[in-house]
């Protein structure tokens, strides 16, 4: 949860000055160099907190005191000062080690955190009330971001009986870099009208292309993210989000509320915020990742359930490098009960800590005990797929009835060597896949869960002088399950991607004529949001009038309506 990241982030900055290491909140300091931190002064860091006790002998009680006004404007109750002076105490034998874990402790309290007067009882915060089982089937959202702008023209290619020459003009536009049929693998477009019978699948996606053939794969052309279906002559004004630009386009891709109807919320955790209301057992899961790319599972403070960010096997633990044995067991006392009188805000602080601290704790005890017996690659993305597949084995154990993930793999700015960047990022990417749809079929619950993938941006059709590929648009996307209708190519792949063509805006860019909104629709009820629920959760579907229903993608149509909770 984020109130940990924080705090992890604040003991950094304390400890070791403005750097990215242990949790830090800055990214200067290459991960290499970590290893050389020593607490204190650090010649490494961007800069350093420079306190010190003002007064010539060093007096521990005065200087929590004078940390209190510094920190809290002298608001830290009498019991908590009592209880950090007692821990400053031990280790005043050096006067900067005392100091610092004054500070940390300060820094953890509802005082700093809040602008009111807390007044604790002396009684520990008891645990989270214990989830009940679930009574509701398993069903999992899984949004997965190819992060930089995938060649997604690269990755589902015109091949065959066509009724215009779209092959001949991929050729021409993508010049070198175009790829030939026999690094292509064949599929059919399904029983759907498009513009070709048949595509290629690029050749290091195998395992997308037998997934695609067990009709466990949906296609997706043209698609991107869009304020409102637009043309050449009205796509300036008529588009909200910066386009071509890596943060803006990924930021609202996560989002979906070009129009800022629901600020600082993602579209998976306003779908969680519907849920949890409606009492299903959700959680939220950011894997390998943090800060701003997890705005995707990101809901209303007032509705959803605490963010895990899982890296390295586990969800992010609490103040695992102790300044002084027994802190945590001290910072959680310094947030234990308060009275009725007590600040509501200073209590929410308190509260969310505690939990916080509790759930993580729990979710790697689950984690610790969960074996899979499937192997997969040891690089940064087959690890956090294996990851993906241990939380989902673990569902029963952590009592979930939907659980909502997002995870990334990065490198595909690919704005020079295409080809071999592109078929090692697919290879990659193929070998996690293939492991852990083998995974998910042995625990059961492939059919279950589908996987969303997307990409800031596709890329342009005409490449540029480094044989590489620019910011663009319109790309190619697809959704894999086990509970799909799958083995067919939706949307409207183009059937003219040169300059005279109605889609063209310059440089090789296509508009996309399919919204990720139209497949957050279906997708989103699939997983139990209703449809009267749909407008807060998706504010901006209303615009598109080709939206994806449940019953377009998806074998199993029941959902659970919002009716059958009230």
């Amino acid at each position: 949860p984020r109130v940990l990241t924080l705090m992890n982030g604040l003991y950094s900055v304390l400890k070791l000055g403005l750097t990215h290491c242990r949790g830090g909140l800055s990214w200067t300091v290459p991960p290499g160099n970590c290893r050389y931190s020593e607490v204190g002064d650090n010649p490494m860091s961007l800069g350093n907190l420079t306190y010190t006790f003002s007064e010539s002998t060093f007096d521990t009680a005065r200087m929590v005191q004078e940390l209190s006004m510094l920190l809290t404007a002298g608001r830290l109750s009498d019991k908590s000062q009592k209880s950090i002076v007692e821990a400053a105490e031990k280790v005043k034998a050096d006067p900067a080690t005392a100091t610092r874990l004054a500070t940390q402790l300060i820094v953890s309290t509802p005082e700093f955190h809040s602008t009111g007067i807390v007044s604790r009882t002396g009684v520990k915060r008891p645990p989270p009330q214990e989830v009940g089982k679930p009574d509701k089937p398993y069903k999992a959202v899984i949004h997965l971001m190819l992060a930089g702008g995938c060649d997604s023209f690269n990755m589902l290619v015109p091949y065959g009986n066509c009724r215009t020459n779209l092959e001949e003009q991929y050729e021409s536009i993508r010049g070198e870099i175009a790829i030939p049929k026999n690094k292509l693998l064949k599929i059919d477009a399904g029983n759907v009208d498009q513009v070709c019978q048949e595509f290629g699948i690029h050749h290091k996606l195998s395992t997308l292309r037998d997934l695609y053939n067990d009709e466990d794969v949906v296609f997706f052309a043209n698609t991107g993210v869009m304020t409102k279906p637009v043309n050449k002559e009205n796509f300036k004004e008529d588009t909200i989000t910066q386009l071509f630009a890596h943060n803006a386009m990924q930021a609202e891709i996560r989002r979906l509320d070009p129009k800022k109807y629901v600020r600082r919320t993602g579209a998976l955790g306003r779908a969680v915020d519907a849920l949890s209301l409606r009492q299903f057992k959700t959680r939220a899961v950011a894997i390998g990742t943090d800060g701003p790319t997890t705005v995707s599972l990101t809901g209303r403070l007032d509705a959803s359930p605490p963010i895990y960010t899982v890296d390295q096997g586990k969800a992010t633990p609490f103040n695992t490098d102790e300044f002084v044995p027994g802190m945590t067991d001290l910072v959680m006392e310094l947030n234990g009960a308060t009275s009725s009188g007590s600040s509501v805000f200073g209590e929410t602080w308190s509260s969310s800590l505690v939990e916080a601290d509790y759930q993580t704790n729990e979710i790697n005890k689950v984690l610790d005990d969960n074996n899979i017996s499937t192997s997969f690659p040891g690089d940064r993305i087959g690890k956090n797929m294996q990851l993906l597949a241990e939380l989902i084995n673990a569902r029963k154990g952590m009592k979930v009835e939907r659980d909502f993930f997002y995870i990334q793999m990065g490198g595909y700015d690919t704005h020079s060597g295409i080809e071999s960047r592109l078929e090692s990022l697919f290879s990659t990417f193929n070998s996690a896949l293939e492991a852990f749809v083998t995974e998910l079929k042995k625990q059961g619950v492939w059919k279950d869960v589908v996987i969303v993938q997307t990409s800031d941006f596709g890329r342009t059709l005409s490449p540029n002088s480094q044989s590489g590929t620019d910011h663009a648009w319109s790309g190619h996307t697809w959704i894999a399950g086990g509970g799909l209708k799958g083995g067919r190519v939706l949307g409207r792949y183009p059937d003219n991607i040169l300059e005279d063509s109605d889609l063209w805006i310059g440089r090789g860019r296509l508009i996309p004529t399919t919204s990720y909104d139209v497949i957050h629709n279906a997708v989103l009820k699939w997983a139990g949001v209703a449809e009267e629920e749909m407008d807060g959760v998706l504010p901006n579907r209303n615009q598109f009038n080709d939206l994806f229903e449940v019953s377009d993608l998806f074998e199993d149509t029941t959902t659970v309506s919002s009716r059958l909770r009230r």
